[in-house]
């Protein structure tokens, strides 16, 4: 699925339904955590980029500028993922108590902490 997404991208350029497609990845799975073994087009968007990791931040935020709560829990998923992984631990639990204060039952705030 992540290989699909990220082909998509690539050639659309759409952050929007990454963003929406990782996210539900993310909560459901299944999900390849060695990224060092999945190879994936560096064209188009992906050009330049380290990892996967590195579009979260703007797929974030391409769901919450469409607003509503459901963009904004998945954009926070993105977002705690994204911190989680380019190891800033400490801000991913500052971010994820943040999330837990609007929305008590954010699964993946939880995961984080």
């Amino acid at each position: 699925m992540l290989y699909k997404l990220l082909c998509e991208v690539s050639q659309d350029g759409d952050l929007y339904k990454f963003g929406t497609g990782m996210a539900h990845v993310l909560l459901n799975g299944p999900f390849i955590y060695n990224e060092h073994h999945l190879p994936y087009p560096k064209e188009g968007v992906l050009s330049g980029l380290d990892s996967w990791c590195s579009l979260l931040p703007e797929a974030a935020q391409a769901l919450k500028r469409r607003g509503g709560a459901s963009h904004i829990n998945r954009a926070d998923v993105l977002a705690l993922e994204h911190l989680a992984r380019s190891g800033h631990s400490e801000e991913a639990a500052t971010y994820a108590r943040e999330v837990l204060q609007r929305q008590s039952e954010h699964t993946y705030a939880c995961v984080i902490l």
